[in-house]
């Protein structure tokens, strides 16, 4: 559908809702991750907005995936806890046609804290106020674009309230997963919905007039993978394939394998330590303050 769309539009700016992390955990969602970052990557998508799920993958697992990816991660209010720094980029602008579009986006912490409460819990991740990352974010980069689009992982009610307090958005995008549309909710600046799981297509059109951009039309274009007009993407369908259930399986028997062997690799080293040596990795880990060891831990016994 991209690409029917390419051949008759000139100046495309693709972007991604985020949380393309399935609700599997481990290996399996390791690999799927992987493999649509890897069709994104071929279908040459300009940004991606992170959502919830996707930080399930936890920090680590999360940066090396998005290392691989052609396209910047934007997390207007999200940041490391370990560092105080944004996690992804705040902001990305996409030059099409002499058009400059922004993009932003942004999750709830109520979000985060439901899809992943450990790490959250942990201080792995930190999230900013919605409302004061936007409003910082648009007056930063409102005089360099000629559009700037939110992506807001708050449902629909709230986005639209979002971007009545804020001035300066020209459309928003609700990535939310609720499913219902409070009636009599519309504000000047068009809000759409996000389609649940990749059903449909949001498709926003501006022009520019006397040198300002003009929303021309916004739609949704209904994806129907089984219809005979949308041919096969072959980026995609090498990827998949016909055995992609069991090509997924195999994969994650060998990489829970290899995983295996290296954490059994690492048990024999750490279990030829000393205690003291012992000791000495652990406040290494912890950025050399002194670490709580737990009673009976096997390698403070005395060794026979």
């Amino acid at each position: 559908m991209v690409n029917k769309l390419r051949g008759t539009e000139k100046h495309i700016v693709l972007i991604d809702c985020g949380d393309f992390a399935s609700d599997d955990r481990g290996t399996v969602q390791e690999i799927t991750a992987e493999m649509t970052v890897k069709g994104m990557n071929g279908l040459m998508y300009d940004a991606v907005v992170l959502g919830p799920r996707d930080l399930s993958l936890g920090p680590t697992r999360l940066k090396a995936l998005m290392g691989n990816a052609v396209f910047p991660a934007v997390t207007t209010n999200l940041v490391s806890g370990a560092t105080g720094r944004l996690f992804g980029t705040g902001h990305v602008i996409v030059e099409r046609g002499g058009m400059r579009v922004g993009i932003i986006g942004v999750m709830p912490e109520r979000e985060v804290r439901e899809a992943v409460p450990t790490y959250q819990e942990r201080g792995l991740f930190k999230v900013l106020s919605v409302e004061e990352a936007v409003g910082k974010a648009v007056g930063e980069i409102r005089g360099k674009v000629d559009v700037l689009a939110l992506i807001s992982h708050e449902g629909y009610g709230e986005t639209c309230k979002l971007v009545e307090k804020i001035s300066g958005i020209d459309v928003a995008i609700s990535a939310s997963d609720d499913r219902e549309t409070p009636p009599g909710v519309v504000p000047p600046t068009p809000v759409m919905k996000a389609a649940f799981r990749g059903t449909s297509l949001g498709y926003v059109t501006f022009e520019m007039r006397d040198g300002k951009a003009v929303l021309r039309e916004r739609k949704k274009i209904d994806v129907d993978c089984s219809a005979p007009d949308i041919p096969e993407d072959p980026v995609v369908a090498a990827l998949i394939g016909p055995d992609f259930e069991e090509k997924l399986a195999k994969l994650a028997r060998e990489r829970s394998a290899a995983e295996e062997s290296q954490v059994l690799k690492e048990a024999k080293e750490l279990w030829k330590l000393s205690p003291r040596e012992y000791l000495e990795l652990e406040m290494k880990k912890g950025g050399g303050k002194e670490t709580a060891v737990p009673a009976g831990n096997p390698f403070l016994q005395k060794k026979q």
